[in-house]
């Protein structure tokens, strides 16, 4: 057994060891929520200030027990000096879950979903329609945070999963996963995904955990990169009429659309309840857990519909972000997708 797997083992038992901890934090009282489903865009983004004078309402919650956990992960990575080691070679691994809806496959690499594929609708290829689609590479479901000037992006985190199988039923109709992993500067960061067997929704909470003030975040971004498949043999119509980003912001609907020769992209702050991507028949919103968000953004790449039998025709791949403020460490931020 060599040094890194050693590693991977000792962070995934601190995990297991912190679990109850952690599951006891983020429970509660569940709030009504969501119906969603899926989206994409590749993307660079850069940091977009929200007004410093505005209060949010997801406001960030700290607690001692997760102090407590970040310095034990903390401990359990640094022995034998092997920071470089769990973030760069620990192999990937995944994690399989199966709801009634959907069959889900997430990636230690980054705790990304790679493939979230319907078992209800078929894709124009006769296939189970994946909201991950194939043609667009690199992250799907990065978190991008911002500390000054710096940014961390889960893309490039190896993280350890607790779990690497969720089988959902009647009968056991709830569970979760949670990828943790170490930052370079030795804070950690978790990501936990709540599923429900009868839903359409799930649950992400993310921590940013670590008791050094100067290492707080400012805000961070949730985002749903890889954009809808066409789901109408109409592709020229439905790219032109429902392929949309939709938001609500200020207690006003907002819907916006790009031409083919136009690079998808938007920014705006301000009391967000949802950032959304649809097509014709298919959703996929990022919603707060509770309160409102802070601003959306928006941005993506057009594709070639060649794999969906239309030569003639670009697919734009439309990425959606939900910003949320942070705060001192720990922070935490819970959503819907």
């Amino acid at each position: 057994m060599n040094k890194q797997t050693i590693i991977g083992i000792i962070l995934l038992a601190a995990i297991l060891i912190l679990m109850p901890t952690y599951q006891k934090w983020i429970s509660g009282e569940q709030p009504e929520e969501l119906a969603s489903a899926d989206t994409s865009g590749g993307a660079n983004i850069d940091q977009t200030s929200v007004d410093a004078g505005r209060p949010a309402d997801s406001t960030t919650t700290y607690t001692s027990e997760l102090a407590a956990s970040g310095d034990t992960l903390r401990e359990a990575a640094a022995i034998g000096d092997p920071l470089v080691a769990v973030h760069d070679t620990i192999p990937e691994e995944f994690v399989y879950i199966e709801t009634k809806h959907f069959s889900f496959v997430l990636s230690s690499y980054g705790g990304d979903i790679i493939s979230a594929k319907s078992t209800e609708y078929l894709d124009l290829n006769g296939d189970s329609l994946d909201y991950c689609p194939t043609e667009i590479t690199g992250a799907n479901f990065p978190i991008i945070a911002f500390r000054g000037n710096e940014k961390i992006t889960t893309e490039s985190i190896r993280f350890v999963a607790d779990i690497d199988t969720l089988i959902l039923s009647e009968n056991d109709p709830e569970g979760a996963v949670t990828f943790a992993a170490m930052l370079p500067d030795g804070g950690i960061i978790q990501r936990r995904y709540h599923f429900r067997y009868d839903d359409y929704t799930f649950d992400h909470t993310t921590l940013f955990g670590g008791d050094d003030p100067e290492k707080g975040i400012d805000e961070s971004v949730l985002w749903w990169r890889k954009g809808l498949e066409p789901s109408d043999p109409d592709i020229k119509g439905i790219v032109s009429a429902n392929y949309r980003i939709g938001f609500m912001m200020g207690g006003e609907y907002e819907d916006e659309k790009w031409g083919s020769k136009e690079k998808p992209q938007l920014s705006f702050d301000g009391y967000t309840d949802f950032v959304a991507t649809h097509n014709k028949y298919f959703t996929v919103i990022i919603a707060p857990k509770e309160g409102t968000a802070t601003g959306v953004r928006g941005e993506g790449v057009w594709f070639s519909a060649e794999s969906f039998g239309d030569i003639k025709r670009k697919i734009p791949a439309l990425g959606v972000g939900l910003v949320q403020t942070g705060g001192n460490p720990p922070v935490t931020r819970h959503d819907v997708v």
